[in-house]
């Protein structure tokens, strides 16, 4: 059944702030350790303006709206490594400190306006052990987090929300040569958070059929992956098996 006939005219411009990226790191050695230790700080702006008319039997739009958002990190690394044993033995911390802010503004009242900031901070511990065998190379980890969030809808409180996430990531590693044949096994959890603006609340307006917004409410992915590599020669060839909990999807 025929409905309507639209001509929508879309125009998009972009302002792109320059942003600031600042490291500082040391690299050396104490007694029988080695230590690395990175410190970097990040600052990121983006704002962009759409304008569409729309043309239709039905009804005239026209939507200027501007979307905005800055998006600050601070992170830190630090891995000390020594030999122990029959092996070489890792541990370390990586911490990140995490500041998003997201605004939505436009005089039509197709659609409300949107300001909010998404806080996260993750503390996280990890260590690692190598071991070369006479059955080939043993690598076998773990990794901890402490994941913190904070979604702070600034003109309507009553959808914050705060989350806590307490995850344990192992790893195993074997790899081993048999002539000219090297075999590799490896099998490894590490968790995916979404992009901030996947969790964004505020509806944008694409048409007069597409409304745009993101889920708040989101889960984090957790990936675990299984995969076997083979070589020969010039011939590699290898399979992996990939199990995603959680798994995000936008369309």
């Amino acid at each position: 059944m025929f409905e309507d006939y639209l001509t929508s005219a879309d125009h998009f411009s972009n302002r792109i702030h320059q942003g600031v990226l600042a490291n500082t790191y040391y690299s050396g050695k104490v007694k029988d350790w080695t230590i690395d230790w990175n410190l970097d700080w990040v600052n990121q702006e983006h704002c962009e303006i759409s304008d569409i008319d729309e043309q239709s039997q039905l009804s005239n739009n026209h939507v200027t709206a501007e979307s905005y958002r800055r998006n600050d990190m601070l992170a830190t690394k630090l891995v000390l490594i020594r030999e122990w044993g029959r092996g070489t033995f890792k541990v370390g911390t990586e911490d990140t400190y995490l500041l998003s802010r997201n605004r939505y503004s436009t005089l039509s009242d197709l659609v409300q306006n949107s300001r909010s900031e998404v806080k996260e901070t993750t503390l996280a511990l990890f260590t690692e052990y190598a071991l070369l065998t006479s059955w080939g190379q043993w690598v076998v980890g773990l990794r901890g987090e402490h994941v913190s969030l904070h979604y702070n809808n600034l003109l309507e409180h009553d959808k914050d929300q705060d989350r806590t996430y307490d995850e344990l990531f192992p790893f195993l590693s074997w790899s081993h040569l048999l002539g000219k044949l090297g075999l590799s096994v490896d099998y490894s959890s590490r968790t995916r958070r979404p992009n901030y603006w996947q969790m964004r609340d505020a509806t944008e307006y694409h048409s007069r059929y597409i409304y745009e917004a993101g889920n708040p409410k989101l889960r984090n992915t957790v990936n675990h992956v299984l995969s076997l590599k083979a070589n020969y020669k010039w011939l590699s060839a290898g399979t992996e098996y990939l199990h995603a909990a959680h798994k995000i999807l936008d369309w």
